[in-house]
């Protein structure tokens, strides 16, 4: 298994921590959310509310209730939340790849030319880690099981 593919399965079960139907009740009035509904591509709507057996949705003519068997997905924009992740992974990409780095060659040091590995392990680290600017900037609100 890649880094690559361990660190998509990660971030997507950490956005799924949470995304249960009461979580829709602490968005606010007024939220831009994307929607998914059964059979049907995500759409950016705006929310009113929700209650135990619906969601009420604001579109360009009227307000919508949709069923909560008939919601698939709900995620909230949050501006900026890409370019955090992005920095967060780098910087643990780039202290993971220090450490490997100081790991490869433990008797370098006494050669002379100690921590000669450091560089590129960062490099190469803080690369990966920045996989991490890829992500989105949803998050998942609620996700139907």
């Amino acid at each position: 298994m890649s880094v690559k593919t361990i660190a998509l399965l990660l971030l997507s079960s950490l956005a799924l921590l949470g995304a249960s139907w009461d979580s829709l009740q602490k968005l606010n009035a007024g939220d831009s959310i994307e929607l998914t509904t059964s059979g049907e591509k995500p759409r950016t709507v705006i929310y009113r509310s929700a209650s135990a057996e619906s969601l009420i949705i604001a579109t360009t003519s009227s307000e919508v209730s949709i069923a909560r068997a008939d919601v698939e997905r709900v995620r909230i924009k949050q501006p900026g939340r890409r370019t955090r992740l992005g920095l967060l992974s780098t910087a643990i990409g780039a202290a993971a790849g220090a450490g490997i780095g100081l790991a490869v060659c433990p008797g370098c040091s006494g050669e002379g030319v100690g921590g000669k590995y450091i560089g590129p392990g960062v490099a190469a680290g803080a690369g990966i880690g920045a996989l991490g600017f890829l992500s989105s900037d949803y998050r998942t609100v609620y996700q139907k099981r």
